[in-house]
């Protein structure tokens, strides 16, 4: 068996309304990952004084926009169901996913920025567990 240390995606799992969805987000690149690190402090100045802003909030989300290559949803079961969407402009519900247009915008904010936290938690984890192994060679 072999394990990979670069999977091409990985899936975040979220819980909602009885069942989950998988989120599922490619491995960045490393330009882009600098990037999004680089993107959450603002350097600003002003009036001759330098202030730094927050910005990790915004720039998680963004992240998350780039890197989200499909979705899935699950019953209580874990047998698939579809992911919908609420259609503001014919009012109505319909299935999101990569096929459809600009289907990542559909998402709520909220939820992208979950997404990321826990996308950004799991990629810790294995870099964790690959200092741990380093110390105990």
């Amino acid at each position: 068996m072999s394990l990979c240390i670069n999977p091409a995606r990985t899936g975040v799992r979220v819980n909602v309304d009885g069942g989950h969805l998988v989120y599922y987000l490619r491995q960045p690149k490393a330009e882009e990952y600098c990037e999004y690190k680089r993107s959450r402090v603002a350097r600003i100045e002003e009036n001759g004084s330098i202030q730094l802003v927050n910005k990790s909030e915004e720039e998680l989300i963004k992240y998350v926009d780039k890197l989200l290559v499909d979705v899935e949803g699950f019953d209580h079961d874990g047998e698939p169901e579809d992911v919908t969407y609420y259609n503001t402009s014919n009012q109505q519900e319909e299935k999101l996913g990569p096929d459809i247009k600009n289907w990542v915008h559909h998402i709520p904010p909220a939820v992208k920025f979950q997404v990321g936290q826990l996308f950004e938690y799991v990629e810790a984890q294995s870099i964790n567990e690959s200092e741990k192994n380093l110390k105990t060679s």
